[in-house]
């Protein structure tokens, strides 16, 4: 698609300053649920206003029993799709240091913001087929069917212009930490993605339900024990969320330096939305992220990622 937008206009349907642009940061699909029979179209906003990765540094956390990850690398992708702003950061956490100093994105044979956004909008619909709607089943359209990918997005760009309510696509995090309130309380948590109370929305926003600008990956090593967000029952996954930020939680494991080549970063990601909507994760594979995410889901030989490892 065309597209028009304008860096001062994609900051006003975010919501973000440009600081705050440059600063911010796997699930196989079950048989039985939908999936996306194509990566969904986005439109790309113009070179311009795509952020440059800085070095960057959280703050400390208000608790001492909630010690987040401390950022110490943060790729920024943007783009849209059907019109809705998409933002996806990937973090490298500081535990990562000894091995590896950052990864970042490879623009050498695809556009990074492209396939993250794409990764992003596939990962909240199949959470939305999961546990979406108001029964927390599954989305469902009006004539009580089941969306394709590209009905979700509309639905979604509905619901922000204020012509359908959030509830029609809203879903349901499982197993959800707020990092900004005392201890490690994970609970099932309401979202509502790509809110803008700005544009049609309702404000304050019903109790329990909380709004998603942002979806952050944020890779660590798994057995750093300063590590405490994440499900002590399941080996490097978690789900935080802050303020408008949903954080997915994956650990590496960096004894074994292979795991942190790009081609396994990607296959890290599979898990997100099983885990965010199930608090489980499955062998299988998700062939559909490594679509989006290489330019070949089926031979290692020719493997080609959007992410570059860089080593210590």
């Amino acid at each position: 698609m065309k597209n028009n937008l304008s860096c001062r206009d994609f900051l006003k349907l975010t919501g973000l300053s440009a600081a705050g642009l440059a600063l911010t940061a796997c699930g196989a699909t079950p048989t039985s649920a939908p999936t996306a029979t194509s990566i969904p179209p986005t439109e790309i906003p113009p070179p311009a206003i795509t952020p440059t990765a800085s070095q960057t540094s959280t703050s400390e956390p208000q608790a001492k029993e909630e010690i987040d990850i401390h950022q110490i690398y943060t790729e920024t992708a943007v783009g849209l799709s059907s019109g809705v702003p998409v933002i996806t950061n990937v973090i490298t956490d500081k535990t990562l240091g000894r091995v590896i100093s950052r990864i970042e994105r490879d623009d050498s044979w695809r556009n990074y913001d492209n396939a993250m956004t794409a990764f992003t909008v596939d990962t909240f619909y199949n959470i939305a087929c999961k546990a979406g709607g108001l029964d927390g089943k599954g989305v469902k359209k009006d004539n009580g069917q089941v969306p394709t990918l590209e009905e979700y997005m509309t639905m979604v760009a509905e619901a922000r212009a204020g012509s359908r309510p959030f509830t029609d696509v809203q879903f349901v995090i499982k197993k959800l930490n707020d990092t900004t309130t005392p201890g490690y309380d994970p609970k099932p948590t309401t979202i509502w993605p790509w809110y803008d109370r700005n544009i049609g929305g309702v404000d304050p926003l019903p109790e329990g339900v909380r709004s998603v600008k942002e979806f952050s990956i944020a890779f660590y090593r798994f057995d750093d024990p300063a590590i405490i967000n994440h499900d002590p029952d399941k080996k490097g996954f978690g789900s935080n969320i802050e303020g408008e930020t949903l954080y997915y939680y994956r650990g590496l494991n960096t004894s074994n330096f292979d795991q942190l080549m790009p081609m396994n970063i990607v296959g890290e990601l599979e898990c997100a939305s099983l885990w965010l909507s199930q608090n489980r994760v499955s062998q299988a594979i998700d062939h559909s992220k490594f679509r989006i995410l290489s330019n070949d889901a089926n031979s290692n030989l020719n493997f080609r990622s959007v992410f570059k490892v860089i080593p210590a």
